[in-house]
């Protein structure tokens, strides 16, 4: 009988943890733009995988807010010169944007990202992804890449998400449980890792 009321108490306690960890992770995700101002970095991060992002690194490349651009996790089906073309072409800024085709995963992505960063002696960088990725991203990155590289979130914002109120929307919730578990998941492999 003890052992069956711990083994309740713990579930009982397990489940007001994750609850309450889900409630700070939802306060994690930015509602609007946050790096309006002057601030210039030198590289803009891209993670592909939604809409809007890579016209949004373009942007900020365009307006001399970064120095390079990096897109990381791009689909071997298209050229370089197909996203650059579709972006103002190589005579405007091509020389300033390169690809990484490896990732996979955010995680992908954060290594591929320290790779490209390392050769290219980058100290701050601009991170474009959705706005309900990037509290992921921010914990995957900042795992992955040095202490001394500042990372400056720049998100996006996809029509079909909805943080406010966002309990009126299934896939808004799902999309915010699919987020959370993976961030849970993460966390606990580098637990893991950092104890073998």
């Amino acid at each position: 009988m003890f052992i069956f009321n711990f083994i309740k108490n713990l579930l009982v306690l397990a489940v007001i943890g994750w609850c309450l960890g889900f409630a700070y992770f939802i306060g994690l995700v930015p509602r609007k733009q946050t790096d309006t101002g002057g601030i210039v970095t030198d590289a803009v991060i891209v993670l592909t995988g939604g809409k809007k992002r890579i016209e949004e690194g373009f942007s900020i490349l365009r307006s001399n807010k970064s120095k390079k651009l990096f897109i990381t996790g791009v689909s071997n089906l298209v050229s370089n010169e197909e996203v650059i073309n579709a972006h103002g072409g190589f005579g405007a800024y091509g020389h300033r944007v390169e690809f990484g085709r490896e990732a996979k995963t955010t995680y992908g992505n954060a290594l591929e990202t320290q790779k490209w960063i390392a050769k290219n002696n980058i100290r701050t960088i601009t991170l474009v992804t959705a706005n309900y990725h990037m509290p992921r991203s921010m914990v995957v990155f900042g795992d992955v890449l040095p202490s001394d590289i500042t990372i400056i979130e720049h998100p996006v914002f996809p029509d079909n998400f909805y943080i406010k109120d966002f309990w009126f929307h299934l896939n808004s919730i799902k999309i915010l449980l699919l987020e959370y578990n993976r961030t849970l998941l993460f966390l606990y492999e580098q637990k893991v890792q950092d104890r073998s």
